[in-house]
C-alpha cells in the first residue's frame, strides 16, 4: 500500500496494526478529524481485519459498526471532506464460510508492475478534469 498510495500516488500513508475495538474506534475518530484534511483534495481509508454482516472486528474481537466507520466521513461529521472524494476500502470476512486460501506456489511469480501515470491528449499528466 506505501509503493502505491504512498510513493506512486502522492497520498500520506498512516499505518497501524493490531487495534482493539477502542484503538480502533478512537483512530476513526482522529482521522475524521486531522486538520491536515482542509488540505487534502481526496481521501482514501483502508481498514482490514474479521467481521460479520455488519460489524469489523478489532483484535480483541469486539465489534464496531461498518456504519459507523462510514458515517465519520460524511459531510456532515467531516466537514473537511465535503464534497471531496473518499474511497473507503473496508476488507472483513463477512459471513461464516471458510477461506481454504492457494497455496503460493500455485499462483506463480508475483512481479511488481511498473506504475504508469496517464496521459492526458495533450501528453501532459492527466489530472481529474481530464477524466
Amino acid at each position: 500500500m506505501d509503493w502505491v498510495f504512498g510513493d506512486h500516488l502522492g497520498f500520506k500513508v498512516i499505518k497501524d496494526l493490531n487495534l482493539t475495538r477502542d484503538g480502533l474506534m478512537k483512530r476513526v475518530k482522529e482521522m475524521a478529524s486531522h486538520p491536515d484534511l482542509k488540505k487534502v483534495d481526496m481521501f482514501a481509508f483502508f481498514l482490514m481485519s474479521h467481521g460479520d454482516e455488519e460489524n469489523i472486528f478489532g483484535v480483541d474481537g469486539q465489534p464496531v459498526r461498518l456504519e459507523w466507520i462510514i458515517e465519520r466521513f460524511n459531510g456532515l461529521n467531516c466537514p473537511s471532506l465535503r464534497d471531496k472524494p473518499k474511497f473507503l476500502n473496508l476488507v472483513c470476512c463477512r459471513g461464516d464460510d471458510d477461506d481454504r486460501g492457494v497455496k503460493a506456489d500455485d499462483l506463480g511469480a508475483e512481479t511488481p508492475v511498473p506504475y504508469i501515470p496517464p496521459k492526458s491528449i495533450d501528453g501532459s499528466k492527466a489530472s481529474c478534469n481530464d477524466m
